[in-house]
């Protein structure tokens, strides 16, 4: 999906699920899109999401889920302007490797770590520790579950 594909479409509604064939989301592919009101759908196939990909994307109320073969989440890719990140009620990720992100530089994908933070991340079955020693660590649950 290329860098800037639906930036600030306004007429989405209910859940969002990347097709099946995307390898890679681009930078700014969905930045400041509304009327999403589900959950976010990363396939496995997808292997990178770019910088700022969901940026001030409003009204998920549901989860996120990330796909199996993701390696790389782009800077602020899932946060908010207002809020800090965008509100989704749990995060998973399927990945046996914790992607790449950078918590470091206030670029952190998921919003600074904090009330707006989302708070429960679920992985696969043996791999919490493994997040946990992770720049995934601000998540404040890290719970296994089989996918």
């Amino acid at each position: 999906m290329p860098d800037y594909a639906f930036q600030s479409c306004t007429s989405f509604t209910g859940n969002i699920t990347i097709g099946e064939n995307v390898k890679e989301i681009g930078d700014y592919a969905f930045e400041r899109c509304s009327g999403f009101t589900g959950n976010l759908v990363i396939p496995d196939k997808v292997e990178t999401i770019g910088d700022r990909a969901f940026y001030s994307c409003t009204g998920f109320k549901g989860y996120l889920s990330i796909g199996s073969n993701v390696k790389n989440i782009g800077e602020r890719a899932f946060t908010d302007m207002v809020s800090g990140a965008l509100n989704f009620s749990k995060v998973y990720c399927k990945a046996p490797t914790p992607p790449e992100i950078d918590i470091y530089t206030g670029r952190n994908p998921f919003g600074a770590p904090g009330s707006s933070y989302p708070t429960h991340l679920l992985v696969p079955i043996g791999l919490s520790q493994t997040y946990r020693q992770s720049d995934w660590e601000n998540f404040e649950i890290i719970e296994e579950v089989e996918f």
